[in-house]
Parts: structure tokens; sequence; C-alpha cells
């Protein structure tokens, strides 16, 4: 099984924390790309954060992570989130660590509000950021999906909202991964043609 920190925002440290860690993958996030950074977060505090999602998941603090999961049988499905509202409660497992974490995220948040010209991101307010930790059973995975549809293709809740999901991150905490050995690699559909503007909200039209 493996433990991923399913969150909206990433630090880029390779040796620790630190300022500008922005810097590096705005560019690329622009054009709307998927980002890999490596190595980026102190090996401590990925043990830290790593204890604490195993630990919460050994007391039961996690759910499926939809109603239709509850229905469905087998090892693909195995698959279970502790949800922002217990991930954000410092009072439940390793909350220092986590806050710690936040605190981090907070600053790289203010740094791309900057860069990518979205000035929300930096709105700190409870529960405004999403984050969760996700475990997978072995063969277990998660089906295409887009994280983020376009306000026209929403139907009646389109345009309702003042903000919407802006950039999302995958953290993996895994102590020695090997992906040829646990899987868990992740695959994104990307397009083909460079855009042709920068990708943005322009006038609350997220892109």
């Amino acid at each position: 099984m493996f433990f991923g920190l399913l969150s909206l925002l990433l630090v880029d440290a390779a040796q620790g924390f630190g300022g500008g860690a922005a810097q590096g993958f705005a560019e690329g996030l622009s054009r709307g790309e998927v980002v890999v950074v490596e190595d980026w977060m102190p090996s401590k505090s990925v043990a830290r954060l790593r204890a604490d999602a195993v630990r919460l998941y050994e007391e039961g603090n996690y759910n499926p992570p939809d109603r239709d999961l509850l229905l469905r049988q087998g090892p693909r499905y195995d698959r279970s989130v502790l949800r922002e509202s217990r991930f954000s409660d410092s009072a439940l497992g390793d909350g220092e660590a986590r806050g710690s974490f936040g605190k981090e995220l907070a600053r790289v948040r203010a740094e791309l509000a900057r860069d990518l010209d979205r000035p929300t991101l930096a709105v700190n307010s409870p529960h405004r950021h999403e984050a969760s930790y996700t475990r997978f059973g072995p063969g277990a995975s998660l089906r295409r999906h887009i994280d983020e549809h376009h306000e026209e293709l929403k139907g009646r809740d389109g345009w309702t909202a003042k903000t919407r999901r802006s950039i999302s991150w995958l953290v993996y905490l895994n102590d020695k991964w090997d992906a040829d050995d646990f899987g868990g690699q992740l695959r994104a559909y990307v397009r083909r043609l460079p855009p042709r503007g920068r990708g943005g909200a322009p006038r609350g039209d997220l892109q």
C-alpha cells in the first residue's frame, strides 16, 4: 500500500523549506503542464507526515472517498481518505506536523498568487485550501478524471462560486518507493500543443 498527501499546493525545497519555493515550476504551470519536483521536502518532515498518515489510518479515521465505493468490492477499489475536516484538526494525530506543513504552503501560495496572477491563492481562511491523506491498497487505482471542469460545463452549478480549484498537487510520502516494484504512477493527459496564451484566471474564467 502507499500513502499520499493530496494537497492543492506544494513547496519546492530539496534541502529544506525556504523562500523562493515557487520558482522553477510556476512557468510550467502557466503553460498548463504537469510539473514534477523530486526530493523537494526534508526527509524528516516526510517521515513525520508518513507516520501520522499511517497512525490515523490504523486508528480508523479514514473513509471511502465517495458513497459509490461502499458498494464496490475488490482490491482495485481499496482506497480511503482522511478528509479535509479531519486533516485540519490540530487535535487529531500529529497536528503539529500538518500545521507546520500548512504554514509553508501558505508561503508558497503567496508566491504563486503573484507569479501566476491568481490573487485568491494567497487568501487564508478555514477550509479554503483543501488537503487530505489518501491511502491506496495493493492494486488500487483512481480512475481517469478531471479535477476542475470549465464553468460552462457544470450545468446549474456553473459560475455560482466565487472561487474554484486552481492547482492540484500530489505529494508522495512513501519510504523508498519504487514505481516498478510498487506501482502508484501518475498518468496525466496533457495538451499536445502549447497554449496560445498564459494559463490563469482572466475575468474569473479559469483556464
